[in-house]
């Protein structure tokens, strides 16, 4: 058998061409040379900017970890959920996650849960036959850009109840979920979230698009999300719950990157489920405008015009929108059922009835109240507040207490329009209860009865048996 061998002169040229790559002196016997050539940086940073010899270990582990997983996948493999032998849950060692025949998995619940160290996915990743990907990536704090083209689109129904939650460092999600059916939680407390276009729409590419024909969950899926910007267009024309949707969104200042405020076109038009958009968007303080379709306009598929939404709530709906100036809120009959509008616009000190740059007069949207019962705290800590639209119909309110508290820039044509909310709350007015505008809120501090005697309505206001202060 013939032998080869490798001369001195050969040696010393390839310890050039090592130190030449590298950029180092070093000194290098013929055992060193195949790991010193793995440390050659090709391509990408040169860690030698930065005072390193070569690849840090930690990148280096993570990319030998990610070798591994690749070589030993299978790809038959169908349930890589928590408990299954497929899982990644708890793996701290997973960083880089290869690409990898993932056609076949349809189960993935907790199946990267709390893998700390995950930072990287592969945007090619073939997800169209999950079924579950309930709380499947959770607690992936070092995750910041996620692209998933296909999730589900080979099943009728994919749920991704929690699936991206307290992922703190995501920053960007791109994902199409065509094929998803629930949402509720799916972002909650990803904190540095910034762009989100989960859906299939390109009309609008600097915006945010929460975009799903199949999607009837939306409960709580942007809670906690702090960084949200721009413009956010929703279209769920499947959503029968909306709850709390953007609960706590845009509320820290701590780690919010931006001071730009947030314009949200959201079209809702199948709300059934009870609690509607009750605490849709809760302690939002840098939502600025929101542009909210809760029920179909003239289509037969989600009614009309006539044919109220079966919600009943929109309690707490703008609670806390400190920079909110104005809401539209339509079609007026689609919040026909809807009985509490408790503390609705409570601590939204910047909302006021204007004139926007088109000319057009707006602010607080006027719509269906005819059932309403529960008004406390509506508009409580409005500030900013001199007007109103057009009185709602009061006739079945039976609760008023502190709607108007520190509000203290009513103009009179306000007063009087409150005064004849009064008037007409003609279940109220044959009970029992108080019937003063210090029920209201009213302060005499603020508004002299001399000053609330100038009104309109005032008369007919005093004949219905109320007074200001008692």
């Amino acid at each position: 058998m013939a032998i080869k061998t490798i001369d001195d002169t050969s040696l010393y040229n390839i310890a050039n061409a090592i130190r030449e790559k590298n950029g180092l002196t070093t000194l290098y016997r013929p055992d060193q040379m195949a790991e010193a050539i793995r440390n050659i940086v090709f391509g990408g940073p040169d860690w030698r900017d930065i005072g390193y010899t070569g690849i840090p270990a930690t990148v280096q582990n993570g990319f030998d970890y990610a070798v591994e997983i690749k070589d030993s996948w299978d790809p038959t493999t169908t349930d890589r959920s928590s408990g299954h032998a497929g899982t990644f849950r708890n793996d701290w060692k997973l960083v880089y996650f290869p690409h990898v025949d993932f056609s076949n998995v349809q189960n993935i619940q907790n199946g990267f849960d709390n893998c700390i160290a995950f930072s990287v996915m592969d945007e090619d990743l073939d997800f169209k036959n999950i079924q579950n990907a309930q709380s499947a990536f959770i607690n992936c704090k070092a995750l910041d850009n996620v692209v998933i083209n296909n999730i589900g689109s080979n099943k009728s129904s994919c749920n991704c109840y929690n699936m991206f939650k307290s992922c703190y460092s995501l920053k960007n999600a791109t994902i199409n979920l065509e094929d998803v059916t629930n949402a509720d939680r799916m972002f909650s407390d990803c904190q540095r979230l910034q762009y989100i276009n989960v859906g299939t729409s390109d009309d609008y590419p600097n915006d945010s698009i929460i975009n799903s024909s199949k999607i009837t969950d939306a409960n709580h899926m942007l809670e906690g999300c702090y960084d949200v910007r721009g413009t956010v267009r929703i279209d769920l024309p499947s959503c029968t719950n909306a709850e709390q949707m953007f609960v706590n969104a845009t509320n820290s200042d701590s780690i919010r990157t931006s001071n730009d405020k947030i314009i949200v076109y959201a079209n809702l038009p199948a709300l059934t489920s009870s609690a509607g958009a009750r605490s849709m968007f809760y302690l939002c303080p840098y939502l600025k405008e929101a542009y909210i379709n809760l029920y179909g306009y003239d289509d037969p598929d989600y009614g009309s015009e006539s044919d109220p939404g079966s919600f009943t709530s929109l309690e707490g709906m703008f609670n806390g929108c400190t920079r909110l100036e104005g809401v539209k809120l339509g079609p007026w009959r689609s919040t026909g059922n809807v009985t509490s509008t408790r503390e609705m616009f409570l601590n939204c000190s910047s909302l006021n009835m204007h004139y926007d740059d088109f000319g057009v007069y707006w602010g607080i949207p006027s719509f269906d109240t005819s059932k309403v019962t529960d008004m406390r705290g509506m508009f409580s800590g409005c500030t900013n507040l001199t007007k109103l639209p057009t009185p709602w119909d009061t006739s079945k309110v039976t609760q008023f207490d502190n709607m108007f508290l520190n509000c203290p820039n009513l103009s009179d044509d306000a007063i009087s329009d409150i005064m004849e909310m009064c008037i007409n709350a003609d279940t109220y007015n044959q009970g029992s209860g108080e019937k003063t505008l210090y029920k209201l809120g009213f302060r005499s501090n603020v508004y002299s009865v001399d000053r609330i005697s100038g009104c309109l309505n005032y008369e007919n206001f005093l004949n219905a048996g109320w007074t200001c202060y008692g």
